[in-house]
């Protein structure tokens, strides 16, 4: 916590590991924003001869990635449940310690803080020209989010003040500001454990760094997507991963077995597989069709809190958007599952459906459609083929079989050395236009 009236305290417990001390704390976000912010700059160290003033390069720069920082602000924002469980890790250099008293029964330690840092603060906040000294050694994506967050409400309070004066819906506009000034206070509430080195080298500060972020393990996509599963609320991915699974378990199902479920190192799940291949994981297939509702991985996070008519736009390109939109789960299924089994009874050699896996001790794919990249050009060639169906028959087999029957020349099996068709990713927009160009003629636009 910390102390605002006459001096400023921070109130940590230290800390020992493999003979290595910090201090660890608990602030809530308006304290820290109160002796920290987002540099570009990294501190080298301190002018002894100019007030311990900062001394930085411009070589050497920590930037920021702005698609984390916008997904920082869009879960603070629309995410009810925001939280940040991790540490920041801040540095607090010794000459801006005025006191530091420790408690040697509970091992709480009592910082007092040189008033400059908070003086400093309202400077930079001002016009750029304070000095920063408690920097950050890991976290700046987090504050810097954090920071907009609070800039990005305060907008639009402002905003909303604004218009209030000409508006005949004052009360609207008044809900609106009221809301969002309750949520801006939420936010500066929010408590966060911060983790102080007093004084640590630079070289010690990149040490640091490096192994939180070096021993980090990444969450499996299949894992996450399975967890939106589990989940009570309704959202697109939950929507999504329920055709899915669907589509994976339902006998006669063109994905019958062939999608790799979260999981599938299971006893169960090597007994479900045992007459399947699952060569497409969860998380490909997942995604491939929430870009079929969403505009983007941005908008995904946001519609998780949103209600169905949060889509009420109708986006070229996204086929599957107005459906979810009007509660139509089961129509994006069966246009999936037609589409998929049209492929399957369409493309096919010697009675045998390529789509197939004929031997199912053989787990790799021997054409082109039995991969990844196979089935995301057929979901594209899908996009496509909507914008020429009625609508009342775009969840018919035959519809699509009356579009694929045109491509079935196309050389799928591909035994030519080179391939024309190998299994990589450049391949997916070569098998869209070849599919395409033979299906709609030369008027086809081609991906590039």
């Amino acid at each position: 916590m910390m102390n605002s009236s006459t001096e400023f305290h921070l109130i940590t417990q230290r800390v020992s590991q493999n003979n290595q001390e910090f201090l660890i704390g608990v602030f809530n976000i308006e304290d820290i924003l109160k002796f920290t912010r987002y540099t570009e700059y990294t501190i080298l160290g301190f002018d002894e001869e100019n007030d311990n003033k900062p001394i930085t390069k411009e070589e050497v720069q920590r930037k920021l990635i702005p698609s984390k920082i916008n997904a920082i602000v869009d879960f603070l924002i629309y995410n009810p449940n925001a939280i940040f469980p991790t540490n920041l890790v801040i540095s607090i250099p010794n000459h801006v310690i005025v006191d530091q008293v420790e408690n040697e029964e509970t091992g709480i330690v009592t910082i007092t803080l040189d008033k400059k840092v908070f003086s400093e603060i309202e400077k930079f906040d001002k016009n750029s020209s304070g000095d920063i000294y408690l920097s950050i050694i890991d976290g700046q994506h987090r504050i810097r989010g954090i920071e907009k967050t609070i800039e990005v409400l305060k907008e639009e309070i402002r905003t909303l003040e604004s218009v209030i004066r000409t508006s005949k819906e004052t009360v609207n506009f008044e809900n609106k500001i009221f809301g969002l000034k309750e949520k801006l206070e939420q936010i500066k509430k929010i408590e966060l454990a911060v983790t102080f080195f007093i004084d640590p080298v630079l070289e010690y500060q990149a040490m640091i760094f490096s192994t939180i972020n070096r021993t980090q393990t990444k969450v499996p996509p299949d894992l996450v997507y399975s967890l939106f599963g589990l989940t009570k609320g309704d959202s697109p991915q939950k929507t999504v991963l329920n055709i899915v699974n669907t589509l994976n378990g339902k006998v006669g199902s063109p994905f019958h077995k062939r999608i790799r479920l979260a999981g599938a190192g299971t006893k169960e799940a090597k007994d479900f597989y045992q007459t399947g291949n699952p060569v497409l994981s969860q998380a490909t297939v997942v995604k491939a069709i929430l870009k079929l509702i969403c505009k983007n991985s941005r908008e995904e996070e946001i519609a998780r809190h949103k209600k169905r008519e949060y889509f009420d736009d109708n986006i070229k390109g996204l086929p599957f958007r107005k459906y979810y939109r009007q509660d139509m789960d089961t129509r994006i299924f069966r246009i999936l599952y037609s589409y998929f089994l049209a492929v399957k009874k369409t493309f096919v050699q010697n009675g045998i459906p390529l789509w197939e896996f004929p031997d199912q001790d053989t787990r790799k794919p021997f054409n082109i459609l039995q991969t990844t990249v196979g089935f995301l050009a057929l979901l594209d060639l899908l996009v496509y083929i909507l914008t020429k169906l009625p609508e009342d028959e775009n969840d018919r087999v035959e519809s699509y079989q009356t579009f694929l029957q045109r491509a079935k020349g196309i050389d799928i099996i591909d035994n030519n050395d080179p391939k024309k068709y190998p299994f990589a990713s450049r391949t997916k927009n070569l098998l869209y236009n070849d599919l395409g160009e033979v299906i709609f003629g030369k008027d086809f636009p081609r991906k590039e």
